[in-house]
């Protein structure tokens, strides 16, 4: 199974959300007063098109109440939705709340233990927890699955990067960077080893590109190697244009190591995150 992509890009998301979600929804109307479905069928279609309208709000629109009712009602309707409980546990852990997340990730795995992607942001959020062992061990779920898959060689990459080991850390992220999506590790795993050039040749690579997506991946580059205003540089781009990552701006360790920068704060506090 290929899962290359950890969204799809914004206006294809927001354009698929709008045709599919809404229409599901009954126009503008909200979670709770879409219309009963009266079958087995329609009711996994209604609550497919109702996780479709919170991943918008959540990466779109951040709407974090919006979201919250959307993932409720789907996963009412629909428990074995695998991407509901992985999205939501994402909502989860912005707020704060990173056991459930997690345990919605887990939930997510067992719905769809076929998905790379499930057991790989598991090692994501782990990652982010410092939790290095649990993080390669959770990503290599996904290798079982699909052996080159991107997401699972950035996390154990970056397990390794930061236990030094910067041989291991670059044969990962090597592999993830066949996924132009996952070039943005191999420049940080770069930036960690000590090899400024190329750290900054691949961050160069990305600039050239002129995709949103990268604008994070730039941002983590010039942050690990020190850089932190060209880092927040990167950092006002990617809120600018909206990345769907930035709200978790604050739990990248990374990024997060940017909070002393003119502009940081100001960014946060623009986001109105949820909290516990």
């Amino acid at each position: 199974m290929q899962i290359k992509h950890l969204f799809t890009p914004l206006k294809f998301l927001l354009l698929f959300s709008l045709l599919l979600g809404l229409s599901y929804c009954g126009g503008s109307k909200d979670a709770e007063e879409a219309e009963e479905p009266v079958n087995e069928e329609e009711t996994k279609a209604q609550a497919a098109a109702l996780a479709d309208t919170a991943q918008m709000m959540q990466y779109v629109l951040w709407n974090w109440e919006g979201a919250e009712a959307y993932f409720k009602k789907a996963l009412e309707l629909d428990p074995s939705l695998g991407r509901a409980h992985a999205h939501y546990g994402w909502l989860h852990q912005l707020r704060g709340d990173v056991a459930q997340g997690i345990t919605e990730m887990e939930l997510a795995i067992q719905a769809e233990p076929q998905n790379p992607l499930w057991h790989a942001w598991k090692g994501w959020m782990l990652l982010w927890k410092e939790d290095g062992a649990e993080a390669i061990e959770a990503a290599q779920g996904g290798l079982e699955v699909d052996t080159s898959f991107s997401v699972s060689h950035y996390i154990i990459g970056t397990v390794y990067a930061d236990r030094g080991d910067f041989t291991k850390a670059l044969e990962h992220m090597e592999m993830a960077a066949k996924d132009p999506m996952f070039v943005f590790g191999l420049g940080v795993g770069h930036a960690k080893a000590g090899n400024t050039d190329k750290a900054l040749e691949i961050a160069q690579q990305l600039v050239d590109t002129g995709e949103t997506w990268n604008l994070w991946g730039i941002a983590e580059i010039y942050s690990t190697l020190g850089d932190k205003e060209k880092a927040m540089e990167w950092v006002q781009k990617a809120f600018d244009q909206k990345h769907p990552y930035i709200p978790w701006i604050e739990k990248n360790p990374i990024l997060a190591a940017l909070s002393d920068q003119p502009g940081y704060q100001e960014i946060v506090e623009a986001l109105k995150l949820p909290s516990m």
